[in-house]
């Protein structure tokens, strides 16, 4: 099966992706377009939808997205910056996927926990502590 997640940026997107049967999307760029506030006052009338925030996310704000019911995953650059791969420095990568997963771990295994509730056909989430649990990212 192919993973797919559909890129929004509004509430009509995610309606018009919920009417055609999509109940889980990418949301970028979520801090530009509004963050935690957009993410919270989508929780309501948007209540079957659940996202992966990319933009803007980082290891400062990550646990806030974290934290909300209608949030699977984040998603940033800060992972695997494009330094530490032209160098070649999975050590350092490795240390930032570490401090990511050491960030507060309560909303990271909610996150886990939803995710294995709602989109086990999209994202798959280890129950036992994984350096990738919870967060994605991309170079």
């Amino acid at each position: 099966a192919l993973t797919f997640l559909p890129g929004v940026a509004t509430a009509s997107e995610v309606m018009q992706a919920l009417d055609w049967g999509f109940d889980t999307f990418k949301l970028f760029p979520a801090a530009a377009i509004g963050g935690v506030p957009l993410l919270k006052s989508w929780a309501g009338p948007l209540a079957q939808a659940r996202f992966c925030p990319t933009g803007g996310i980082d290891a400062n704000n990550a646990t806030d997205y974290l934290a909300l019911d209608n949030v699977l995953a984040v998603g940033g650059g800060w992972l695997m910056p494009a330094d530490k791969v032209a160098q070649g420095d999975w050590q350092g990568i490795s240390a930032l996927a570490r401090q990511a997963c050491a960030l507060h771990r309560q909303p990271l295994q909610a996150a886990c926990k939803r995710v294995q509730l709602f989109t086990g056909r999209f994202i798959k989430c280890a129950k036992k502590a994984n350096p990738k649990v919870g967060f994605f990212t991309w170079f």
